[in-house]
């Protein structure tokens, strides 16, 4: 390739990075577990959880989606556009479940996801988000 050829190149690249979308949503869902269990926390756009049991194996759910007794922590598998995200999930709401770990050790996982099986789930639309700041307490009350 000649020089010229190679000046074409690096100006078209240098458009097409220009030209990418660099708004990336840097909001995050905070879960507060204020009880004296630990707890698994899944994010859905449906009325379901069964979808997580597909692309995630056991141990990289105990890992991965577990909030312990006491702790905070973001929401896991977070959206890049939370507007887009909830204004596509069913009924524009985005839900988030919570699954005792007691439930996990009586049930396992796979009944669980097949079953529906879960302690609490949040039914959140932006508007929500924004009045608690983005923070949901889960407690036993």
């Amino acid at each position: 390739m000649r020089t010229k050829d190679y000046l074409i190149l690096i100006c078209l690249a240098f458009y097409f990075i220009s030209c990418m979308d660099k708004s990336v949503d840097t909001r995050d869902i905070t879960m507060k577990n204020n009880t004296k269990k630990d707890v698994y926390v899944f994010l859905s756009d449906i009325d379901s959880i069964g979808s997580f049991y597909l692309s995630y194996d056991e141990y990289r759910l105990d890992q991965d989606f577990i909030l312990r007794s006491g702790f905070t922590g973001k929401v896991y598998d977070k959206p890049d556009d939370w507007e887009s995200y909830i204004a596509q999930a069913y009924d524009g709401v985005v839900r988030i479940f919570i699954v005792s770990s007691d439930s996990v050790h009586k049930y396992g996982w796979t009944k669980i996801f097949n079953n529906n099986i879960y302690t609490k789930m949040y039914q959140l639309d932006i508007d929500d988000l924004n009045k608690c700041k983005w923070t949901i307490v889960y407690s036993d009350k």
